[in-house]
């Protein structure tokens, strides 16, 4: 997340191998912070409720910003000079956004779908009803990704 939102936000700022070390030291960071929790006899449960709260958040906000882009049309979306081209030059993901592209409504459930589950992760008790709102949206362009 943190490396594709600085691509986004940063890129006329900073090169792209300058915001590449970026997920590097977040896996280190928490690979370390792993064994570190590990080796530590007393966890406190304050300690274990901020980092689950942040991994939610995190989680939550970047699921709404993919529902907004669906939405906002920045998403799914095929250039029209694309359609130009013979039906045979086409690869398998080009086939695969041109067929999702085709209908706007679908990407506008689509991200809707993601906002709400993305804002009922935010809540203790309907952070359950949000994983189940977003299994079946994040699972079937999942296998649709692994197929193509």
């Amino acid at each position: 997340m943190a490396f594709r939102q600085g691509i986004t936000y940063f890129r006329t700022w900073v090169s792209i191998r300058g915001l590449s070390i970026i997920p590097f030291i977040t896996v280190v960071a928490a690979i370390i912070y792993v064994v570190i929790w590990q080796v530590r006899k007393t966890n406190k449960p304050s300690t274990l409720a901020f980092w689950q709260g942040l991994i939610r958040y995190g989680v939550a906000f970047d699921l709404a910003e993919f529902g907004w882009t669906k939405i906002c049309h920045l998403q799914l979306v095929m250039p029209m000079s694309k359609l130009d081209l013979p039906y045979r030059s086409f690869s398998p993901p080009d086939l695969f956004w041109t067929f999702f592209s085709h209908s706007y409504l679908f990407s506008c459930i689509i991200g809707g779908l993601q906002i709400a589950g993305a804002m009922l992760l935010l809540f203790r008790r309907t952070r359950l009803v949000g994983a189940f709102i977003l299994l079946p949206v994040l699972a079937s362009p999942l296998f649709i990704f692994l197929s193509y």
